[in-house]
């Protein structure tokens, strides 16, 4: 945190500062920047959690590589979506696609929990997965482009570096809160977090200007 704040204090005081703060003051790249932390605080959290609940004995109690196989759902889903997100965003709207994305990350974590409660866990846990991949995969292949599109062409390598830089914040802080509440809640605390993560995405998505 110290270090943290020594870089917004200097860089905001140099003439040719490195990370110019000054990009945030365009809303539609500040909103971009922070969808595209919580975008990999959710990625990064529900990929290593769900793989230590998958493999562990009071989880689905996989072995390590039926683990990894059955996160194919997911990527199934990102791979479709993804494809999909230009035809998406020009037929719903890229707003309306954004915050979609965002309510179907937080139902998909809804679904994932739900298993808990019901006997088919896998399946219900499959269907999660399946669903988290299509909320992800709009938010993924448009936000960033968002972010840039109204920046000068001069801005455009510093705003992709401050996005870039984002993500790898989110991831971290996600994988770090993650492992708090995995310890405190398990599995299910995890995805309450991810879920309340992607709600907070939606509000942002709200403050986009699309005119």
């Amino acid at each position: 945190m110290f270090a943290f704040g020594a870089l917004i204090w200097t860089e905001v005081r140099h003439r040719q500062p490195l990370v110019d703060f000054g990009l945030f003051s365009n809303r539609n790249f500040a909103v971009a920047s922070g969808l595209a932390f919580l975008l990999m605080f959710d990625i990064m959290t529900l990929l290593l959690y769900y793989n230590l609940f998958a493999q562990s004995p009071g989880g689905l109690g996989m072995s390590a590589v039926a683990a990894g196989l059955s996160l194919m759902p997911l990527s199934v889903a990102l791979f479709g979506f993804a494809r999909a997100a230009p035809w998406l965003g020009i037929t719903i709207g890229l707003r309306r696609m954004l915050i979609g994305g965002s309510l179907l990350i937080a139902l998909s974590c809804a679904i994932a929990w739900a298993s808990y409660q019901m006997e088919a866990m896998f399946a219900m846990m499959m269907l999660g997965l399946f669903v988290a991949g299509a909320g992800i995969a709009p938010l993924y292949a448009s936000a960033p482009r968002v972010g840039l599109a109204m920046l000068p062409p001069t801005q455009a390598g510093k705003g992709s570096g401050i996005l870039n830089s984002c993500g790898f914040l989110g991831g971290t802080v996600g994988v770090s809160c993650g492992g708090i509440v995995f310890k405190l809640a398990g599995f299910s605390g995890v995805l309450v977090l991810l879920g309340l993560s992607a709600l907070a995405a939606a509000g942002l998505c709200l403050r986009l200007r699309t005119d």
